[in-house]
């Protein structure tokens, strides 16, 4: 049996995304072995997964992302599995699920 095993992360602060995250959210982490991972947090997915609300300022993207860090740490983890290798992983739905 092949189990994937999460890698512990230590999160950094949210930070404002930029066009690249379709004007989201980005958080940083760091594995055991000091390898430092972005996690984007596109718009949509903040949308669809946290929020459900069309449109809200960047500030409140930053105060959602606070409000759902434990939501959004579980969700890198899985987007960690799926994407091992990647020193960049974009958030998707099914992250959440």
């Amino acid at each position: 049996m092949n189990k994937q095993v999460a890698l512990p992360l230590v999160f950094e602060e949210f930070q404002l995304g930029e066009l690249r995250t379709g004007e989201g959210c980005v958080i940083w982490a760091t594995t055991a072995a000091a390898a430092r991972i972005r996690f984007d947090i596109p718009r949509d997915v903040l949308n669809d997964t946290l929020d459900g609300s069309v449109a809200f300022p960047n500030r409140a993207a930053i105060n959602l992302c606070k409000q759902n860090k434990e939501k959004i740490e579980a969700a890198c983890q899985r987007a960690l599995l799926r994407a091992p290798k990647a020193d960049a992983i974009a958030l998707i739905t099914r992250d959440f699920q």
